[in-house]
């Protein structure tokens, strides 16, 4: 059974927003988790945000089963093969640029000498800021180091 987003969980849409980008392949087409990490005083800020398939899939269906026992999306050569129906990997649920969605985010609180000080999981919505590929990520990460 796939739920229709707006009539799975009205109140999603009021929930806090949180920041995140996604890193995937080039191609990738099911984004389901982004990351944002912030320095914040004499902190870091670390929040993971996974997208919440759960408002698409009505818990132990036939899909929900499906997709238990599929575990992921793979990538082929000249094909992907989706864990999910793609009207739910790569529209409902993924993470799009710019589109709001319903997330679980885990955030993190770590002290300047990256010691664990906070941690929490709460449902969120989240408009990520960018989608990125692992190149241009490598890209900047280099760059900075220079």
């Amino acid at each position: 059974m796939i739920n229709d987003l707006n009539k799975a969980d009205k109140t999603w849409q009021n929930r806090e927003e949180v920041p995140g980008i996604t890193i995937d392949e080039k191609r990738s087409k099911d984004l389901d988790d982004a990351i944002w990490v912030e320095k914040i005083e004499d902190k870091w800020k670390i929040i993971i945000s996974i997208a919440n398939v759960g408002l698409f899939v009505k818990r132990n269906s036939s899909l929900d089963t499906y997709a238990f026992n599929r575990a992921f999306t793979q990538y082929h050569f000249k094909y992907i093969d989706t864990m999910l129906p793609e009207d739910i990997s790569t529209y409902k649920a993924s993470l799009l640029e710019k589109e709001e969605r319903p997330v679980i985010a885990i955030t993190i609180t770590l002290s300047d000498d990256f010691e664990i000080e906070e941690t929490s999981i709460a449902r969120k919505k989240l408009i990520s800021k960018e989608k990125m590929n692992y190149f241009q990520v490598d890209y900047i990460l280099k760059s900075k180091k220079t």
